[in-house]
């Protein structure tokens, strides 16, 4: 481990909460630190709308103590906005800083941010060195993707650039912009940059367990890694990536996320869907959703907390077989009363779903 991992407290062995849109919201990043998680970001934020005080801006900014360290990452093609930007976060109180070079959605890249960076790596380093002036200090990272086109790969050139202006990690997500997240991410290039680098480097992409998240690790050598997509899924997989890391020898302390320890083996395979008899992993789920439930009415009003949580608690439910039906009930929900008797009767809906299913065939 270099002296910069040992020193920086982004990099010890918690995996981080990668940026969501939508998703890393305060209540979801608490419920996933909870759950293992040691480094969290926040959605990606427009450095424009922040400078304008944009209020649709600004409140994916709300945090608490308790969210820390907590990485901003922003997104904008020009040097001065981001500067801007930065500096008012700065003037906050806010520490760690990430400039998002990765993003393929047409809206972002049209306006020459995110992915769009990578091909035109000059303004990427002015964008970089912008947010480092602002900082006051080395403690803004940057992620990438492989490059913009498959026939121009360019990660260890943007890489390079970025740790020659200071910047203090690079986050690949190893596919190349024009192919969105279709195809396969391609570990090689994780190794290779780092490699190549002397500051960490982090994996992001297609870890949706917490074997493959430790394969990754152990195939590429890279500093740390960022939970996205599987987190949604199962927001214990930062919890079970530690326990595979450490051979499993945590002790139970009895808290209710510690049952990752017995029931991880079964419900962390990518693509494993779970047999519905097993109550301690529904039991699981439901507490999962319950504690997010909590968090999100303690930090929402009761309408939006209530509009989220219809949207988001159908993910939890991916893992389990023929869930198509109750996942629709749970989105038509009217009432919390309505969602939380459904949550509650979890465990009779997937056996009388899974009695039906061996009934048919």
């Amino acid at each position: 481990m270099s002296t910069n991992q040992e020193t920086n407290p982004l990099f010890v062995d918690p995996p981080w909460l990668a940026p969501l849109a939508g998703y890393t919201d305060l209540p979801f990043r608490l419920l996933c630190r909870e759950c293992g998680c040691g480094t969290a970001c926040t959605e990606m934020i427009s450095a424009k709308g922040l400078v304008y005080d944009d209020k649709s801006t600004l409140k994916y900014l709300n945090t608490t103590a308790e969210d820390s360290p907590l990485v901003v990452q922003l997104f904008g093609g020009e040097p001065h906005f981001l500067y801007k930007a930065v500096k008012m976060l700065h003037e906050l109180g806010f520490r760690y800083f990430d400039l998002n070079a990765g993003c393929s959605v047409k809206k972002v890249v049209k306006t020459g941010s995110g992915a769009a960076l990578l091909k035109n790596p000059q303004n990427l380093q002015d964008c970089l060195q912008a947010m480092l002036e602002a900082s006051g200090r080395s403690n803004v990272g940057v992620k990438i993707r492989s490059g913009w086109y498959v026939s121009n790969p360019n990660y260890l050139q943007c890489g390079k650039i970025a740790e020659d202006t200071g910047a203090a990690w690079v986050t690949l997500h190893p596919r190349f912009a024009t192919k969105g997240y279709s195809a396969f991410s391609d570990w090689s290039h994780l190794k290779e940059l780092k490699q190549h680098l002397d500051i960490p480097v982090l994996a992001s992409g297609d870890l949706l367990s917490a074997q493959e998240g430790e394969k990754c690790v152990e195939q590429t050598g890279v500093s740390n890694i960022m939970f996205a997509r599987g987190a949604l899924k199962d927001p214990l997989i930062f919890r079970k990536f530690l326990l595979a890391r450490f051979d499993r020898d945590m002790n139970s302390t009895g808290d209710i996320f510690d049952s990752a320890k017995e029931v991880g083996e079964q419900n962390d395979l990518a693509g494993t869907v779970i047999p519905h008899e097993d109550k301690d992993i529904i039991q699981e789920k439901q507490q999962l959703i319950k504690r997010h439930i909590d968090l999100a009415c303690k930090f929402e009003d009761e309408k939006r907390a209530f509009l989220k949580m219809r949207t988001l608690i159908p993910r939890y439910l991916n893992s389990f077989y023929r869930v198509g039906e109750i996942r629709k009930r749970v989105i038509e929900s009217a009432s919390w009363k309505e969602l939380l008797d459904l949550l509650d009767n979890l465990g009779q809906w997937l056996q009388e779903r899974e009695n039906c299913t061996n009934f048919d065939s």
